[in-house]
């Protein structure tokens, strides 16, 4: 059974998501006629994103997971790109300050080709322009959104982003089909998952880590020093 709800907070301030997340969940699982007892597995969208939305979904799903005694499993965004373009490709996005976020996939095929599963050639990372090239240089294929193709020559005539109606469902589906294909054996018990996919090891995958600069007061003459 699959229930989605997409969450609208009513006021301005994203922090207010965090107080709408967990009641959205309950009525979800009313809507689907679930309890929190059905649930044998949390999927979270671990980024790379916006540091507020991935660290209330990432928290979120690790007070889930200890809670509950549950497994939970991260997808990263890109990884759901790639399954999106359904094809052997580098996926590429703005990570401002002129940073991009980038990795690249290859498909793997199942069931005679009937269906396909993109897996990593090269790990998420995030850097500059130079940097991003030079690392997915022996990609053919690239998967970026319009703004970069339009905005940098380099990008211009790639491969469409795709249109992901969903982004939760849609990784959640990718998560499935990974258990389900590829799982070395039948993972069918709530004991299984959570020794396989531990909440205490899910993070934030933001790519670039929060700096914090310091002032120099009284005498001192050195200049702001970040850390």
């Amino acid at each position: 059974m699959v229930h989605e709800s997409v969450l609208e907070p009513a006021g301005t301030e994203r922090q207010e998501a965090a107080a709408m997340l967990l009641p959205e969940i309950e009525l979800a699982l009313r809507a689907a006629s679930c309890s929190k007892k059905d649930i044998d597995l949390v999927v979270v969208g671990a980024g790379p994103g916006s540091f507020t939305g991935v660290r209330i979904a990432v928290v979120t799903a690790r007070s889930l997971g200890q809670g509950l005694g549950l497994g939970v499993v991260p997808v990263c965004f890109l990884d759901v790109v790639s399954a999106a373009a359904g094809c052997d490709c580098a996926v590429s996005m703005p990570a401002g300050a002129g940073q991009y976020f980038g990795a690249a996939y290859r498909q793997q095929y199942f069931d005679e080709g009937a269906f396909s599963l993109p897996v990593p050639v090269v790990e998420p990372f995030c850097a500059n322009l130079s940097a991003l090239l030079e690392r997915l240089s022996e990609q053919e294929t690239f998967v970026t959104p319009t703004t970069m193709q339009q905005q940098l020559p380099e990008f211009a005539n790639k491969y469409q982003w795709p249109d992901i109606n969903n982004i939760a469902t849609a990784g959640a589906f990718l998560a499935f089909d990974r258990l389900s294909l590829c799982g070395e054996r039948p993972l069918d018990t709530r004991e299984q998952l959570r020794s396989k996919y531990p909440w205490e090891q899910v993070v934030p995958l933001y790519l670039r880590s929060p700096s914090i600069t310091l002032k120099q007061y009284g005498n001192s003459t050195k200049e702001n020093e970040p850390i």
